[in-house]
């Protein structure tokens, strides 16, 4: 909770999400990924959020015809109905740190990413740690003025150090 202006401002912070593997099916992830997500943002509408920050997906679009991206685009498009005054989504891409269990394609991408990282090119693309996207959704939904809608993406992020 924030105070500004001698009122407490509440602001909501979403980073739920799984795999298609880990939840076993494409049925069980959309229950995660979508409808618990926008259970939850119902929820902190209810106790008075001004501001829901969701971290989604690089890839984002509920045309996709790759499910992944759809799942979440989807589930943007339904966050922006339930009227936020300030809805920030953070699509970060790969996102890095500790993993209870190993992920061979996601570790084949993070060293395939590397030489964008030397290169500081492709910082859209290239893997963010998922300390710089929570300090980036801090960052944004504690701004003076917060946007009522707002994309973050992972170049925008880049710049947060931990």
């Amino acid at each position: 909770m924030a105070v500004s202006e001698g009122r407490a401002a509440l602001h909501a912070f979403c980073a739920l999400g799984t795999t298609i593997k880990q939840a076993g099916s494409q049925e069980k992830f959309r229950q995660i990924d979508q409808t618990f997500v926008l259970d939850f943002g119902k929820l902190c509408l209810r106790l008075g959020a001004k501001t829901f920050s969701y971290v989604s997906a690089l890839g984002a679009d509920h045309r996709s015809k790759v499910f992944y991206n759809r799942i979440k685009g989807e589930t943007e498009a339904k966050l922006k109905e339930l009227g936020f005054p300030h809805l920030l989504l953070h699509r970060p891409s790969l996102l890095l740190g500790d993993r209870d269990e190993f992920r061979f394609g996601e570790s084949l991408a993070m060293y395939a990413m590397l030489p964008l990282k030397w290169l500081r090119i492709g910082d859209s693309f290239r893997g963010i740690e998922a300390s710089k996207v929570a300090r980036g959704m801090l960052i944004h939904a504690f701004e003076k003025r917060p946007a009522s809608f707002k994309i973050i993406v992972s170049r925008e992020m880049h710049q947060f150090t931990p």
